[in-house]
């Protein structure tokens, strides 16, 4: 039976994240954490959060809201965080029990020592939720102008596919793509092989279905984003194997774009999505107000192409 443990990212006014030693003696010790601990029988995943960040902390929480569920296999325990992001709070955090506390920016986090089950916490924290795949252009320039509608608007996560176009095509675009990007404060992901990676300044790649079934391992470093396309629970356990940093998986409803596809639909997503140790982007027939049908079956959020493209008809 899993340890099930209630996890709390505390955010403050300033966008920056408490963390907290974990003693020596315990399992995992002397790594940073998120706050929180066991939830106790009886208790609310809400009940057993506000009650350990008080005796952990010191402080009141008095509100926040689920970020991310994660069952998570170490080599000799199993645990299942229930991670909530709270923003809300009464009064100044410290070690109750002698442990080190913190204030980090968020985009520090990466540069400390977490265990293993943590790490979707921090992507959970930093990747928004819209999640914008770029449609078919013919040219660079029609690219660039598509795109400046959906990051006026706030996209802040793009993933480059463009399917038609060879790889001497795709390359010689990405860096005008990704420049126009970043001048925007976007982040951008490569829909190619990651060998690619290398050849252009990318925040990460993406792997189609047929990319991820070819790796044994992560086959790019920890500083970019690794994400993968999922269909269903052997791929989504494919790339949690070789540690992808979080997925989109699909079609949840029914696409114009693949009428043939069966769509899963949102009992089945949230199924899946509840075997899952990483973000989870819902994919297919999307659209804004979805947002909140996502994230109450567990996802991050939405992504897609054509419900961008509606948005701005």
């Amino acid at each position: 039976m899993p340890l099930q443990v209630a996890v709390a990212a505390i955010r403050d006014s300033h966008n920056r994240i408490l963390i907290s030693k974990r003693a020596d003696h315990l399992h995992q010790g002397g790594l940073w954490e998120f706050p929180g601990g066991k939830i106790e029988a009886g208790e609310s995943v809400k009940e057993a959060l506000v009650r350990e960040i008080r005796e952990e902390l010191g402080i009141e929480v008095t509100d926040g809201s689920p970020l991310i569920s994660i069952p998570y296999q170490y080599s000799d325990r199993t645990v299942h965080l229930h991670v909530w992001l709270v923003d809300q709070f009464r009064g100044e955090p410290k070690g109750m029990e002698g442990q080190k506390v913190r204030w980090i920016a968020q985009e520090k986090l990466q540069e400390y020592d977490f265990p293993a089950a943590n790490r979707s916490i921090i992507s959970a924290l930093q990747l928004p939720d819209q999640y914008l795949i770029t449609p078919q252009k013919q040219t660079t320039s029609e690219l660039i102008n598509y795109l400046e509608a959906p990051i006026a608007k706030g996209i802040k996560l793009i993933q480059f596919r463009a399917p038609s176009w060879n790889d001497q095509q795709y390359l010689a675009a990405a860096p005008t793509v990704l420049e126009y990007c970043h001048s925007k404060g976007v982040q951008c992901v490569l829909n190619r092989d990651p060998e690619l990676l290398a050849a252009a300044d990318a925040d990460g790649i993406h792997l189609n279905r047929h990319h991820l079934s070819r790796f044994n391992e992560r086959p790019i470093g920890q500083e970019k984003w690794l994400s993968a396309s999922c269909h269903n629970v052997q791929e989504i356990e494919q790339a949690q194997r070789i540690g992808v940093d979080y997925i989109s998986l699909s079609p949840v409803l029914r696409t114009d774009t693949h009428p043939d596809a069966m769509p899963m639909g949102w009992q089945c997503f949230s199924e899946l999505v509840a075997s899952c140790s990483m973000p989870v982007f819902a994919l297919g027939g999307m659209g804004e107000p979805d947002i909140k049908h996502a994230k109450a079956a567990g996802a991050q959020g939405i992504a897609g192409i054509r419900l961008f493209l509606l948005a701005l008809e």
